[in-house]
């Protein structure tokens, strides 16, 4: 793992656990936190501007691309789920896709799912939780940044 890339981890690292501990105490991800992440990571294009020459900005500007079009589709998805899923939850979402693309993106987002059901069953046989009752995502989320990263991805 070269620099940059070791740096775009630790930095997505640092994001979802600070958007986990917002969420789980607020219900809500701030959106300064997106919006640092983003100016983090066009600045940290600068470094690998200096490390890979100019096809980082090249790359910055698909992974831009692949970040709106992995949002817009969320958003789709929240409306069908009668916004079950956050729209905080798609920034953070689309944030991850900037820094590790989307495949690192989808990793996050069917272990985090696959953590939170697996939760909410056992709440919910346990009685602390309710149908009704929502849990925040974020927290699952950085679970699932630290699954992908320890067990792999579901990509080839």
């Amino acid at each position: 793992m070269d620099g940059p890339t070791a740096i775009k981890k630790y930095i997505l690292f640092f994001v979802l656990s600070q958007a986990a501990w917002a969420d789980g105490r607020r219900k809500q991800i701030p959106n300064r936190l997106i919006g640092a992440a983003c100016i983090l990571r066009l600045l940290l294009c600068i470094v690998e501007w200096r490390w890979i020459g100019s096809e980082a900005w090249r790359c910055l500007g698909f992974d831009l691309m692949k970040s709106l079009v992995f949002a817009a589709a969320l958003v789709c998805g929240a409306a069908v789920s009668r916004y079950a899923f956050g729209f905080g939850d798609v920034k953070l979402l689309g944030a991850v896709v900037l820094f590790g693309g989307i495949g690192l993106a989808v990793d996050c987002l069917i272990y985090g799912v696959l953590l939170a059901g697996w939760i909410c069953f056992v709440l919910l046989l346990l009685g602390r939780l309710g149908r009704r009752d929502k849990l925040p995502l974020a927290p699952f989320f950085l679970l699932g940044y630290i699954c992908a990263l320890l067990f792999g991805s579901f990509w080839p």
